[in-house]
Formats: C-alpha cells, sequence, structure tokens
C-alpha cells in the first residue's frame, strides 16, 4: 500500500461523541511511538462513515435518461433540490448537476432514536464517452440521451465538489453533535448492459476534510480515499422490462483511506443489497480492516458494518455495536 498525498498536513483529532481520547499532533509520523489516527475507534468510525457515504455517492449518482423508480419523492420527507444541465456542442456529451438544500429527518429507535438535520451544497460534472453509439442531450436538454436497445459498453467521467454539513441531536437526552465534510475527487464508471442487467466498474480517487464538534469536544482531520482500479466498485443495477430500477447490489470492491500520519483505513463491500426505494442496505455487509503504515503485514484494527431496516452498526474485533450513520440518499 502507498501513501496518496505526501503533503498532506497533520491532523489533530479531539474526538467529538462520547468519552473520545485526546490524540496528539505527532512530531514524527514515522514512529511506532506515535498515537495512530486509526487508533481512536470513535473516530474510526466517523472515517468509516465517509468511505461509506463515498460509495453510496457512487451507486446513486445518475447522469442520463433512464427512467428509475423514484418511489421516495412520495415519501413525505422533503429531499435535495437538484438541477441538471447538458451540453452535446462538444465533442462529447457534458452533464451538469447542483445538489443543494436543508432536510430533516428521524432515525433509530428507543435510546439509538436521533433526529438529524442535514445541509448540502455541491456540484458535479459527468462527460459521456462511447465507440458504439453518439450520445446526445435528451429532449429537455437537461441529462443525456443513452441508447440502452443498442449499447453494450461506454464510459461515464465525474469530477465533483462540495460542502455537507449534518447536525444529530439525540431524543432521549438531547445532546448533539455535528459535522461538516468538504470533499473534492473524481470518478470514473464503466457501465456494461446485458438485457436488464446493468453492470458498473466504479474507481475513484476523493479527498475529504473534516472537522467536527459535540457539547464538550470538538476535532478535525482529513485523508484522501481511493476506490482502486485492482479492487473497484462492482455494482450491479437490475431494471424491470419498463425500464425501472428493481434492485442494487454492491457485489465486491473496496475503499481505502491514507492519512498524513501513514495509517490506513480499507472497507470491503460483501454483497451490500441497497432497496431502491429507501436508498438504504437490506442485506449484506462491510468488512474493515485498520494498518498502522503502508508498510504493515497484520491489520491492527478489524470491524464490521451491519445493516437493518430501521438503523446500522459497527463493531470492532467483536466487541459491542455502535451506531453507524449513514447519510440520507436518493437515486437519480
Amino acid at each position: 500500500m502507498k501513501q496518496l498525498f505526501s503533503n498532506m498536513s497533520q491532523i489533530l483529532l479531539i474526538f467529538a461523541f462520547g468519552c473520545g481520547v485526546e490524540i496528539g499532533n505527532p512530531a514524527d509520523t514515522g514512529s511506532s511511538t506515535d498515537t495512530k489516527i486509526v487508533a481512536d475507534e470513535d473516530v474510526l468510525t466517523l472515517v468509516a462513515e465517509d468511505q461509506y457515504s463515498e460509495s453510496i455517492s457512487s451507486v446513486t449518482d445518475v447522469y442520463d435518461s433512464r427512467s428509475l423508480n423514484l418511489a421516495l419523492t412520495t415519501q413525505q420527507d422533503r429531499f435535495f433540490d437538484r438541477e441538471f444541465s447538458c451540453d452535446d456542442s462538444g465533442e462529447s456529451t457534458i452533464v451538469s448537476k447542483s445538489t443543494s438544500g436543508e432536510i430533516s429527518y428521524t432515525k433509530g429507535t428507543g435510546n439509538r432514536e436521533r433526529s438529524i438535520v442535514d445541509q448540502v451544497e455541491k456540484s458535479s460534472t459527468a462527460e459521456w464517452s462511447s465507440t458504439e453509439q453518439s450520445i446526445a442531450c435528451n429532449a429537455t436538454g437537461r441529462r443525456a440521451k443513452i441508447d440502452w436497445n443498442n449499447m453494450t459498453s461506454l464510459t461515464m467521467s465525474v469530477s465533483h465538489n462540495g460542502q455537507r454539513t449534518q447536525t444529530i441531536t439525540k431524543v432521549s437526552d438531547e445532546e448533539s453533535s455535528s459535522r461538516t465534510t468538504s470533499t473534492s475527487g473524481t470518478r470514473t464508471v464503466v457501465i456494461s448492459r446485458s438485457e436488464n442487467i446493468v453492470q458498473e466498474q466504479v474507481t475513484y480517487n476523493t479527498s475529504k476534510s473534516v472537522t467536527y464538534s459535540s457539547t464538550d469536544k470538538s476535532g478535525s482531520y482529513e485523508h484522501s480515499m481511493e476506490a482502486p482500479s485492482e479492487t473497484p466498485l462492482v455494482i450491479e443495477k437490475i431494471f424491470s422490462d419498463s425500464n425501472q430500477l428493481s434492485s442494487v447490489t454492491i457485489k465486491s470492491g473496496s475503499t481505502k483511506s491514507t492519512f498524513g500520519d501513514g495509517s490506513i483505513v480499507i472497507s470491503s463491500y460483501e454483497n451490500l443489497v441497497i432497496d431502491s426505494s429507501t436508498c438504504t442496505p437490506s442485506s449484506g455487509q462491510v468488512i474493515g480492516q485498520t494498518f498502522d503504515s503502508a508498510d504493515s503485514e497484520t491489520a491492527s484494527k478489524n470491524f464490521v458494518i451491519s445493516f437493518s431496516e430501521t438503523d446500522s452498526s459497527i463493531s470492532y474485533d467483536g466487541g459491542d455495536a455502535q451506531t453507524f450513520e449513514t447519510e440520507k440518499c436518493r437515486f437519480n
């Protein structure tokens, strides 16, 4: 494993949630006596949530005019506003998308029930290319028009940047915490189709800068993430005869985060089935490992992320499950 950003600044981390351990700013990131970022499970949970969020964005981002199952729009909760535009006047077709707004919702039950306020402001562009067909804008001039019946393979290259702030308040004691994440990166999606099955292979490189705070704690960290070409996210989308999205599965693939102190976090996906009507996992899991350096051959910590219809959790080395936050998302 190779460190992605050698010039990343040193990182100050003081965990935001619960009884975290203060982590200093090491003078020598190569010293074995330094406290690594990934040594704190609370901070590590935030990192794993970052990785999950980026992977879900890869699954749900759509820039063409496929008819998707948008049952979400009938739910009471409001979703972020989206604006599309398309330009096919050049050598390739480019679709731009801006997403903004604020939504509020609740998650969990019992002592884990919490209210969440989510604010987002982001923009992205997708460039389409194909050796099989000419790609133009659709009739509304907002998205790309793909002739799926006569297509077996095409590529979409996405660049994106934005900021998201999430504030969480526990219903039981009204304690609150917040996190602001700034993101920029690129993504390549190679799409192939056989009858009603679409397979996407996704690779990406993304930088995330995170600040967080709670009643008595605050901190920040930065990491670079990638879905490497050796282990891309392999996503299977099955469409109905009417071309509506009926099922989505992240069949395999991994995401790797690299930090300025040399530590590494890897999350691997195992048949994660995502409900197309709720945009939440219904089965499968994510397996994770941490490494103190790129040269480490043995993981310093192992974790498992599990999902249910009502909530998600993360556990470390067989320990008790902790709450794992998944951002509200939407296909299309």
